[in-house]
Parts: structure tokens; sequence; C-alpha cells
């Protein structure tokens, strides 16, 4: 095995103090004309703050981190709230909402991590006792379990973060179910340890009938890698906002944040490490948009009335670390929605948002805080023209009808005061006018049927049946949705019929309905999976074609095995055989031979590149299943055509390269997979093709990392000429960006002959450009310079004194380098990420965090950044960040630059450090003027780098 130490100084890699963000003011708010930004709870009142609700008497709550639940009075009218503690049992709770006047909080309790409901009994806004709904797996975190809220079916959803998950076993006949990592080849956990060991179903969201205690969670949705919240819009469809992997940036795998309609089942394809599933693997579905990088934190819909109408059921996503809320105006588009073109609507320079929540004044509110930030809750309000005029109330239906944020605490609990006011006859009766009035307006309808079901009697076969042919798609979406909570025959039959109806939407609720009325194998359907499924395969709309395979899956194979076989058009062909490999159940040399044969079929006649994408995906599953069965590597026995495995190389190496670069990827994937020697030199020549992008070079190495055999003297040459490249002209990326790299190069050194090792050792020692100041490494002290003057008031001048607000800010560009800032953070295109990149610091921190963080680093750690103090069996002590680790050793980052490896025998003990791998004292190597101006560049943002700088950047 060969080492390469990548010198490095991790000095600033806790900079979690970076992520402070108090508003100093209103001039740091950007909103759209009309709107402004009010102060509600001061940064010194409020605390960090990383939950708001409001109870079901429209008071605002709030959880502070690392502390308990409270709720803002003002019992005496003057304009000042007082605070009530809900529970002292209950803290650092990351999401909170209301069922009446019961709390249900997710945090640490009396029975470790979980949700729980604090009963209020008189309503005083203080738990009367305390009842454990389910426990978490893991610890309240980043990554852990969040925010709950009601569905439009009236059961309890919970968002679980992709580091946590419930002590209970999710129903076996939930949504999603039956997942498989599903990852052919080239595997690698993240070098520097995050989430190595979490594997699917990853983020995921639960819900829970409450009415029924006994009654099981269902696992609905996975696949994110850390969604914080989720929220329904008008027709009752789930939305989140997940995030990125920002230590992945310029990777192959690297995806966005991004903005996700969560349907039923879907698996939105998060791995750990290098797993990640792509937007064009057909077992997997696209997000709506991508953000960006970022930090998605809460989310909600817009459905109230103080608001121009255009904001109507707006769906606003918070994003923590670029200081922004983001408004996405959705539009439907075919079975699912689009949100091209979403723009801000709060920015802030800082705006550290952790929730959002639409408050009974019909304003946004929106909390500040986290990872020890300066927090405080603000509201947004519209004075502009236009404003709507409330809707016309003539009637007790008229005022449920027209709630606003109809599934908040609040209107939850007015719905119910209505109902047991007027009686539950004429409830369900005027609702149900209101529902088949086919006059009335469709949103009043779609909700009519959503109040009956959750407040009133219930919605009977009969009605909805009545509503499955109605003119406007959305009623009928509505009746195919709520038809789908009936187990019985008859509601099968009418939804199997919707299945055809004219409306994509609604065909893909059918099939979502059908799966939720309980289907399984060994169920006797009134309906035909080939008649009555198979056509939803062809469909153009992508979002169809996964709910009806994953009907199909539910449904008895042997109804459409011998059918699926026979296809031979796209997409449904591919569609068909995917359904029948996610349902292999065990290792079956029958079922692999059927599928590996009639994919050689498809794939010599020639299928189009967009075709052979769905196709080749197919078969990398296949080959998954295969679990060593190698009647397909060779030919039968008698017979000397080559095996079907060879036959698929031969075809793929005729084929590569394409046009479409995905396809190329997952040919590149499964020729390693079938250790094809012969594609070692086709892959080799696309190293430094010009026409491919960085991206895909890395993936192209990477692949070849992964071969064996058939490497000679010319693909060793392109692979190290191009490992030569990368380091000289120093490739930049996310922090484990150079991890990965590293990685490649010793995997593809292993598979070399000693001699070819020694070259690669002398060609390429390192990755990364070593310190060039000195021997020992960078200095922290230049000898221009002493400290000249405490801390305590280093940090007053630097934040209270008008000079150090008067300085050129690219001149501060000289003291980023001066302090070897770069040597861990990237800054825009300067640095190297091994620390958190500080490109928008000035978007998530006042000048008094970031002035805390320099100085105090050590006062906050984050999760992703903490430093490891390891014990060798001969006592000796390392501490430093954790580079990589596997099963044989650990690889330890030290502060001051270089690794340490260490094997796993070796070690006595390990355990986190309360001290930060970045030392004290980075501001001793700068003047006065230089530390005034570096923190006005920090500010400023890469837009203040001069040209001299950006000229000798990648």
């Amino acid at each position: 095995m060969i080492r390469f130490l990548i010198p490095a100084l991790l000095f600033a890699s806790v900079l979690i103090g970076f992520y402070n963000l108090p508003l100093q003011d209103e001039e740091r708010f950007d909103v759209p004309e009309g709107f402004a930004v009010e102060e509600v709870y001061s940064p010194e009142q409020a605390g960090t703050v990383v939950a708001i609700a409001f109870d079901s008497e429209g008071r605002l709550v709030l959880s502070r981190e690392d502390s308990t639940i409270v709720t803002l009075v003002d019992e005496n009218g003057d304009g000042a709230y007082e605070e009530i503690e809900f529970s002292e049992e209950i803290y650092n709770s990351q999401g909170i909402f209301f069922d009446g006047p019961d709390l249900l909080a997710v945090g640490m309790g009396p029975d470790s991590v979980g949700i729980y409901r604090v009963v209020d009994v008189d309503g005083d806004s203080r738990g009367d006792r305390i009842e454990l709904i389910e426990r978490s797996i893991g610890t309240m975190g980043d990554h852990g379990p969040h925010q709950p809220f009601f569905g439009p079916d009236g059961y309890l959803y919970w968002t679980l973060g992709n580091m946590s998950g419930m002590y209970s076993t999710p129903a076996p006949l939930s949504p999603l179910r039956d997942y498989k990592e599903g990852v052919l080849a080239l595997v690698r956990t993240d070098p520097r340890g995050h989430a190595d060991e979490y594997r699917m179903p990853g983020g995921t969201f639960v819900r829970k009938n409450l009415a029924e205690p006994e009654s099981d969670w269902e696992l609905v949705v996975g696949g994110f890698r850390n969604q914080y919240d989720g929220a329904f819009n008008m027709m009752g469809e789930l939305f989140t906002y997940d995030s990125d992997m920002e230590w992945d940036r310029d990777l192959p795998w690297f995806r966005e944040t991004r903005s996700v309609h969560a349907v039923p089942g879907g698996d939105f394809g998060w791995r750990t490490g290098s797993r990640k599933l792509l937007d064009y693997n057909i077992d997997t579905l696209p997000p709506m948009e991508d953000l960006g990088r970022g930090s998605p934190t809460g989310v909600t819909f817009y459905q109230s009335y103080s608001y121009p109408s255009e904001y109507w059921d707006v769906y606003l996503q918070s994003d923590w670390s670029r200081g922004r809320i983001i408004l996405g105006k959705l539009t439907k588009d075919g079975a699912t929605y689009a949100q091209d073109g979403s723009e801000n609507f709060v920015y802030g320079e800082p705006l550290n948002v952790t929730d959002i929540e639409t408050g009974p004044d019909g304003n946004v509110y929106f909390a500040l805080g986290g990872r020890g930030t300066e927090g405080g809750i603000y509201r947004v309000v519209y004075n502009g023209p236009n404003r709507p005029a409330a809707p016309e109330v003539t009637s007790d239906i008229d005022r449920v009808l027209t709630l606003a944020q109809p599934r908040s605490a609040r209107s939850r609990a007015e719905a119910e005061r209505i109902r047991d006011e007027i009686g539950t006859t004429a409830w369900d009766g005027s609702l149900t006018d209101e529902a088949t009035n086919t006059e009335s307006d469709v949103d009043r309808r779609v909700r009519a049927l959503e109040l009956l079901h959750v407040f009133g009697s219930g919605l009977d076969e009969d009605l909805l049946g009545s509503l499955l042919d109605d003119s406007a798609w959305e009623v009928r979406a509505a009746a195919t949705y709520y038809l789908g909570l009936h187990h019985t025959d008859s509601a099968r039959r009418a939804l199997a019929d919707r299945l055809r109806d004219s409306d994509p939407f609604v065909q893909r609720r059918a099939a979502e309905a059908l799966v939720r009325t309980g289907i399984h194998p060994a169920l006797d359907v009134p309906f035909s999976a080939v008649d009555d499924v198979f056509p939803l395969l062809a469909s153009d709309e992508r979002f169809v074609r996964y709910a009806a395979r994953e009907l199909l899956r539910r449904l008895n194979r042997n109804t459409w095995r011998e059918a699926a076989l026979e296809l031979d058009t796209y997409p449904q062909a591919a569609e068909a055989l995917l359904a029948y490999v996610q349902t292999i159940q065990s290792p079956s040399v029958k079922d692999v031979r059927f599928l590996v044969e009639r994919e050689v079929e498809l794939l010599e006649a020639h299928p189009s590149d967009s075709d052979l994408l769905a196709l080749i995906r197919v078969m990398q599953l296949t080959m998954l299943e295969d679990h060593g069965l190698e009647f397909a590597r060779s030919s039968r026995r008698g017979d000397d055509r080559p095996g079907p495995y060879l036959r698929m190389a031969e075809i793929f190496l005729e084929r590569f390269p394409t046009g479409d670069w995905r396809l190329n990827r997952e040919i590149a994937r499964t020729l390693v997979h079938l250790e094809s020697g012969d594609a070692v030199a086709q892959i080799a020549s696309e190293l430094n093709n010009p026409e491919n992008d960085r991206e895909q070079q890395i993936f192209y190495a990477y692949a070849l990392s992964n071969l064996r055999s058939g490497w000679d003297d010319t693909a060793r040459e392109h692979m190290i000429s191009w490992f030569e490249k990368v380091r000289d002209e120093q490739w930049k990326g996310g922090a484990s960006f150079v991890g990965y790299l590293t990685y490649m190069l010793e995997d593809f050194a292993a598979y070399q002959p000693p001699d070819v090792q020694e070259m690669i050792d002398e060609r390429v020692p390192q990755l990364t450009l070593r310190i060039a100041e000195g021997e020992d490494g960078p200095r922290f002290r230049g000898p221009e310079y002493e400290v000249w003057f405490s801390d305590e008031e280093l940090e007053e001048h630097l934040i209270f004194s008008p000079h150090s607000f008067e300085g050129d800010p690219s001149a501060g560009a000289e003291a980023y380098q001066k302090a070897f800032c770069g040597t861990c953070h990237t800054f825009g295109p300067l640095g190297q990420e091994y620390g958190p990149d500080l490109t928008t610091v000035g978007q998530r921190f006042s000048r008094k965090d970031l002035v805390e963080a320099v100085l105090r680093p050590s006062e906050t750690i984050s999760d992703l950044w903490t430093v490891e103090e390891i014990t060798t069996t001969d006592d000796e002590r390392i501490s430093g960040t954790i580079y990589r680790e596997d099963a044989s050793e650990v690889v330890v980052q030290i502060p001051g630059g270089g690794q340490v490896a260490i094997p796993r025998s070796e070690i006595a003990s390990r355990e986190e450090s309360s001290v930060s791998a970045m030392p004290a004292g980075l501001l001793n190597n700068l003047s006065r003027d230089e530390m005034r101006d570096l923190f006005l560049f920090l500010e400023a943002g890469p837009e203040a780098i001069p040209d001299s700088l950006l000229e000798g950047s990648n």
C-alpha cells in the first residue's frame, strides 16, 4: 500500500462560530418590494433558536438550542413577552408542533431521544405529564430527528435525518419497503469518515395514525441526506428541501441542495460516500430544482391572506448557510410540479435561519440561531398595494373552509370548535354538499373532503366513487387519495379504473392509493397487472412510471413475469424488467438467467442512448442479484458463443464512448464490475480528452482505479500523467476532494507491479502543494509583528472601533494568505477545503460572531469537524481530525500539517476532544490594519479578491 501524506494545516477546521447570524439592522434584509422585516424577539431575548411553532391558541413557542421549550405570552398587554417553560424534561428540541393544547416535541426527554407528547390538561402552556410516542435511534444533532407535522390524511408525519431512525420496525406494507443500496462497483465511503456507517433508507419521512396508538409507523419516503422539515401544499402533496454533502464539491457524485416533491414510496438517491444515485437512474426520482450549495432547514407553504394573492400556496425554503429564504412558485407539471426560477424571498447578511412558520396574523415568522450562533425571531410584513381582502364568510362552513394555514395547530383546533358548535350532522352535510358542488371553487371542494375525513364522520366509498369522474382533475385526485384509505376490493376496482384517467397526476395518485390499500403479492386483486398497470409503464411521465412500478412490485409476479420478459419497447420494457429484478427475494439462478438473457437480447437490438441508459441500470441491479452465480460469465456447455456477461462487455466496448456523458459513466461502471481488462485502454484514452470536463475525467480515473487487470504501459502512462496534471494544476474541491483522489491513486498503485509503484511514488508523491514557508510548516507568528494587545482588547477593537470598518477589503486578501487561512479553507477560488468553506461567511455571521470564532475557536465545534484524541498501545497521544478510516487503520490529519496512519490494532482508546483543531493566536501574524482588512475581506465576499490573485487561482 502506498501512502501519500498531504500536508495541511487544519487550524481553521472548526470555524463553526463562523455560522453566526445576528441581524443588526433592516438594511441587512433584502425582501420584495412592499415587504419589510420586523423584529419580534431580539437576539438578546431569544438566544439561539432552532425551532418555532404556534400553538392552538396562536401563541408563539420557541425551542432553544441545548435548552428547553418556552411559550411567549403578553399577559399584561404591554407589548413585552414573558416566557412560560413548557417542560424542563424536554430540551434541545429540533422539531415542535401542537395537537390541541398538547405539545409534540422531538428532543431529549425522560426516555432519551424521541418524539414526545407533553400533555397540557388545562391549556396553560405548562406540561402536566409526558408520554413517549416513539424513541429515536441516534442522538439529537444536525442529522438527527427533526420536525413533526400533520398531513391531509390526519396522520402525524415525522422528519428523520440520515443519522437517525425509529426503534420500532416500520409497517411491512409501508409505501417505501424492500429498498436496497443498489450500487454496482466503484464504492467508497467518505475519506473523512462522515456518515460511513449509514445506509438506506437515509433521511426519511414516517407517519402514524395517532388515533390508533397501537398502529405501526409507516415508512413513507426516503433516500434523503438530511431533510430538516417537510410541508404539504393545498393539494396534499408533501415537499421538502434536502441538503448536499458539501465535502464532495467538484466530485462526480456531488449533488446540490434540492427542492423535492416527496411522493409516497419515493427513493431520492442519497447513499453514503460515492454511492449516491444520480437523477438519471430510473429507480430514483429527480428534484424539482437544484438550488446550489447551502444548509436546508425549515420549510412551509404560505396559505394565508395577508400577502398579495400571487403568494397563495407558495413554497418557502430556509437556507441557513447561504442566508436566504427561497420562494418557489410551484406549477403543476404533468404528474408532479415544477419550480423553475425560484427567487429569494428574504436575503440577509447574515441570516442564519433555522425555522419558518406563518403566524395567525398571516405574516411569515422566521427564527435565527443554531450551532451556538446569535438568534432572534422576526416576521415579514406586507405594506404595499393590492393587499388582498379577507375572504367572504357567510356561513359556518365558510369559516372553516377559509381558515388560514389549514393544517396548523390553530386552524385544526378552530375546525374542531366549529364542528362542535354546529354539530356533526350539519358539519357532514354541509361539507358533503360543498365537495359535490360542481359550481364551487375546486380548492374549497378539495378542502371539504379533507375536513370530512379528518374531523367529520369520514368519507364513504359511495361519496368518493361519485367524484372519480368529476370534470376537475383536482377533485378526482383528492377522491382517489382518500379512496386509498379503504382496504376493500370495491375500492381497489374503482382505483384501478383511475389508472386510465386522462390526467397523469390522477394516474400517479391512483397507483399510490392502490399501494396504500394494503396490496401484497399473496393478495388476490380485482384488476390485471398486464392490462391495467403495464400501460402506465409506457407513460411519458416519469413519476407515473415510478408509481406504476411500485404498484407492480406488490402484485403477484407470476401474473406478469412472462409478459415483462416479452416487452421490447422503451421505457416500458426497462420499467417492467426493473420491477422483476426488484422483486427477487433471494439468490435465484432461474430469475437471474431469465433476466440476463433477456437483457442481452435487448442490448443486441441496438437501443438508443437514452433507452440504453435505462436498460443498463436494470442490468446493473440484476448483476447485484447474481450473488456469485457464474453461469452468465461463460458459455453454456457445448456452445461456443460467449457467456451473457462477456457479450454485454463486447457490446459496451463497441459503443464506448457515446455522445451521452451519463451513459459513458454507466458503461464504465459496468465494465469495471464485469472485470473487463479490455476496457482499460478505452477508458484511459478518455482521461485527457479535452471534451470531458473535470468531473467526467475524475469518474474515469475512479473507474480505472478499480480495474485489476488489462494494464499496459500506454494506459499506465495515461493514468499517471493525469494525476500529475491534477497536482500541477492544483485541482480543488470540497473537504473530501483530495481524500477521494488519494484513494484512487492508492487503489491504482496497488494493482501495479513493484517497478510501476516506484515510478508512481516518484512522479506523484503528493496531490497537493506543500507549504513553502519552512520545513516545519507555516508559522503562526511572524517576525515582524508581536501580539499588541490582549484578546479582550482585540475583540473590542475589531467589533466596536470605527477604524475596524474603514479599510480596504481587497487588501484583506493578502492578510488571508498571510494568516494561512487558505491552507484549510476555500474562499471563492482561493484556498483548499480541509475545513469549512468561508465563501459566504459574511452572509452567515455578524462581525461579533466572526471575531469570536477566530479568537475562541473551541467554544463551538461542529460535529463535522470534531478533533479526536487517540491513545496508542505505546501510550502515544495523537490529536487531529479523522481524514479517513477503514477496517485496518485510522488516518488522522494533524494540526500543523501532515497525516498519521494508525493501525486499529495499535489504538488503545479514542475520544472526542473539547479543543478545536484551529489554534488560538491566528491573528498574531498580522498588523492592526491587516486584521481590519481581513475581516472586511471575509465580509465582502469573493468579489473583493484582487485580479492579481484571481489570475493564479483555479
